[in-house]
């Protein structure tokens, strides 16, 4: 959980906004922007440095969908949570399947959710994003394997379990004039069979 929690709030209910606050500060240090109209929303979304978005479904100038929409084009981790007493459970399907994090009523019974929900949808983000981060190291780290493999200038030749050939690089290849890729697939055995029968 963040030090501080970035909050975009997007309601132009004056009474909603102060109520949404005072239950996320029950659980957080908070640092809200709160958007009323659509130039404040476009002045947030073209700097959206935020740890988490609540929305009303229904807005004067919009609606949820298309904050919803817009935000998740742009950053499609920053978790968007829809507070609101005019949705539907169509509408609700929808955004969770555009993805949205969670539908919350604004009913009285609710209100207590909202910091919660806020929480867990912070937890998911921040493990999505170790997931993307471990994912790009990996590939990274292939990649510069893969490099160094392929231009050291000794012949290397990698196998997997049944001693069949997954990569032969170019050093190697060489030593039998041909293609890496002719390689592939072949057991080890096969190819200094194929080699000396060509002697």
């Amino acid at each position: 959980m963040p030090d501080l929690l970035k909050v975009l709030l997007i309601d132009d209910n004056p009474d909603d906004r102060i109520l949404i606050i005072r239950e996320l500060r029950k659980l957080f240090i908070l640092d809200v922007e709160e958007i009323i109209n659509s130039l404040e929303f476009e002045s947030a979304l073209s700097r959206l440095d935020f740890d988490i978005v609540i929305t009303d479904y229904q807005l004067r100038w919009t609606n949820g969908i298309e904050v919803l929409i817009k935000i998740k084009t742009i950053k499609p981790l920053l978790p968007v949570i829809m507070f609101t007493g005019t949705g539907s459970e169509e509408i609700a399907v929808l955004a969770m399947k555009i993805g949205l994090d969670d539908y919350i009523l604004k009913l009285p019974d609710h209100y207590v959710r909202l910091a919660m929900s806020v929480n867990s949808a912070i937890l998911r983000m921040q493990d999505e994003m170790r997931r993307v981060q471990a994912e790009i190291a990996l590939t990274k780290s292939e990649e510069n394997y893969r490099t160094l493999v392929e231009n050291i200038g000794i012949g290397f030749t990698r196998i997997d379990k049944d001693f069949r050939i997954i990569m032969v690089n170019e050093a190697q290849a060489g030593m039998f004039l041909r293609d890496p890729k002719d390689f592939i697939g072949m057991k080890c055995n096969e190819l200094y069979d194929t080699q000396l029968l060509s002697y």
